[in-house]
């Protein structure tokens, strides 16, 4: 008994460790599942607007405005694939994330098969020395009945410890040969993904080339391109003018309605104070209640004070918002050097290449302050109003839905971008801006980050 006691007490502590780990590899492993698969999504997205500006290149006509278009085409699409560039770089990189949990797990199930056959062997070992006869003996050979019972509980329990050692080690080995499968998988995705990145880096830089090509004719053609430069500097002066004029007009009937309010409010509260002192009773109950009630407004213009929150709420969320539509960044904030002319472009907003006619988001609450049609350069527009400063424009819309005055909220769906037909193509353009003119600004740090393209 004295023998048996202690070796059953080894065996129970040597048993294997691992579940108490296999739960968080699970879990990282599933995160970075689902990370590859939103990637992988992104990666189909990007790949499908390159497919769409190849053949919107090969369909243009017009010699020049053919060229031009090109030109504008292959800028997006050089932006594209830089997108699926760092999306892949991305991708590589939670591929291998997930090689090292592979191996970690790898490397922790053979620590416990090493220890399952080590506590095996040891059971098989104390059976060789002993055998059965020497249990059956020990058995027999007790003091008493009870004492009898008592060893044969024990032997019984050694007997049920080395099947469910021999279970665990089958179990454990088939663990391993499952994961060393994974592993071998991850190692295929990584090669994939690095034939990806060299595939992609390659048609960036035919594209590359081919702009290159382009430029060089439109130059040849420079004052045609002039022309165009000159085009869209006027269109996006006209954009400027437009909010500016249409914000200043906004903000003085605001103004206007809230010095009418006040100067009712102020009548209203004079002569409840003269009905007050009106000798009759019966009167002077007459003409307090006819001015007790407070003046209301009757336009739908919200209130200083519902704007005043509006704002609070929109400034607090400056970046984190969502972004007005999924595609990508083709046209940055700020002022571009155009590698035809080689001179200074102003972008006051933000151009985002999406597919044809996607749904339009507002990126927070607020009013549909004014909606235009047909904007030079810039297709119609649609702009909403976060309190008493800050506006979002949106235009290039194939639809809109939005409502003159109408209240709405973050996430609804306002419109559809542009499809190929559209001023600007199949993009939307997107802008912030602050009461004052031409305070146009970065929408980029504004919404919320993303590492790439398309979410």
């Amino acid at each position: 008994m004295q023998r048996i006691v202690p070796f059953l007490l080894v065996l129970f502590v040597l048993m294997p460790v691992s579940e108490l780990f296999s739960q968080d590899y699970d879990r990282i492993r599933r995160e970075l599942r689902e990370r590859q698969t939103e990637t992988n999504q992104e990666i189909r997205t990007l790949q499908q607007l390159i497919t769409q500006y190849e053949q919107e290149i090969r369909q243009t006509d017009d010699q020049y405005e053919s060229l031009y278009q090109e030109f504008q085409e292959l800028e997006r699409e050089i932006s594209v694939r830089d997108a699926i560039i760092r999306s892949l770089q991305t991708q590589g990189r939670q591929i291998n994330e997930e090689m090292n949990v592979i191996q970690r797990e790898i490397r922790t199930n053979r620590d416990d098969l090493e220890r399952l056959i080590e506590t095996y062997q040891a059971s098989l070992t104390y059976l060789y020395k002993h055998g059965r006869v020497p249990e059956l003996a020990y058995i027999f050979t007790s003091g008493s009945f009870n004492q009898m019972l008592v060893r044969s509980f024990y032997l019984q329990r050694f007997q049920e410890q080395r099947e469910r050692q021999a279970a665990a080690i089958e179990e454990k080995q088939e663990e391993l040969r499952v994961k060393e499968e994974e592993l071998a998988g991850a190692r295929e995705d990584v090669n994939r993904n690095l034939a990806q990145t060299r595939t992609a880096r390659e048609g960036l830089s035919e594209t590359r080339r081919r702009q290159d090509q382009t430029i060089v004719r439109l130059r040849e053609n420079r004052e045609q391109t002039q022309q165009k430069l000159e085009d869209s500097r006027r269109a996006v002066q006209n954009l400027n003018n437009i909010l500016n004029n249409t914000i200043a007009e906004l903000e003085r009937v605001q103004r206007e309605e809230e010095e009418r309010i006040r100067a009712l409010e102020a009548e209203r509260l004079r002569r409840l104070a003269e009905a007050r002192r009106i000798q009759d009773a019966a009167e002077r109950e007459r003409e307090v209640a006819r001015y007790s009630e407070p003046v209301t407004r009757t336009s739908s213009a919200p209130t200083r004070e519902a704007l005043a929150v509006l704002e609070l709420s929109f400034v607090r969320s400056k970046g984190s918002m969502r972004w007005p539509v999924t595609g990508v960044i083709t046209q940055e904030f700020g002022y571009r050097i155009n590698p035809v002319s080689r001179t200074r472009i102003p972008s006051p907003g933000i151009e985002i290449t999406a597919d044809e006619a996607s749904s339009v988001y507002a990126i927070h609450d607020g009013y549909v302050s004014q909606i235009y049609r047909g904007v030079p350069d810039f297709g119609d527009m649609i702009i909403i109003k976060h309190g008493e400063s800050y506006y979002t424009v949106y235009t290039n819309f194939s639809n809109i839905q939005a409502v003159q005055d109408m209240y709405v909220r973050e996430g609804d769906i306002i419109g559809q971008s542009g499809t190929r037909t559209s001023e600007r193509g199949s993009t939307l353009y997107f802008m912030v801006r602050r009461s004052g003119a031409d305070s146009n600004l970065n929408p980029v740090e504004w919404i919320r980050k993303q590492e790439s393209a398309t979410r």
